[in-house]
């Protein structure tokens, strides 16, 4: 399932607090969303997928471990990302038919 080309994405509150970039899972498993915190404080970002819903979503390592399960509300996640540090999340999103 994909978005159509006019619908956004992925949106990121609050803005300018972080980098945000999405690639491929290197294993095919979604895909991994990694934040790094420019501010010297502790950001909660939310993840608004407004296209496509999420069918879960893990914070995971760099290397794309999985750890704990995050919560899917409101086809958002939100992502805890300590400051001036990476924070990395895998994002599963449900089959259309």
């Amino acid at each position: 399932a994909t978005p159509t080309d006019s619908a956004q994405f992925l949106q990121v509150e609050p803005e300018g607090v972080a980098d945000v970039q999405l690639k491929q899972a290197d294993d095919g498993r979604g895909i991994i969303v990694r934040a790094f915190n420019f501010t010297a404080q502790a950001q909660k970002l939310a993840l608004q997928f407004p296209a496509i819903s999420p069918a879960g979503a893990w914070v995971c390592s760099p290397i794309e471990d999985d750890r704990d399960a995050l919560a899917v509300e409101n086809k958002a996640i939100s992502l805890n990302v300590p400051p001036r540090a990476l924070a990395c999340a895998r994002v599963l999103f449900e089959e259309e038919n």
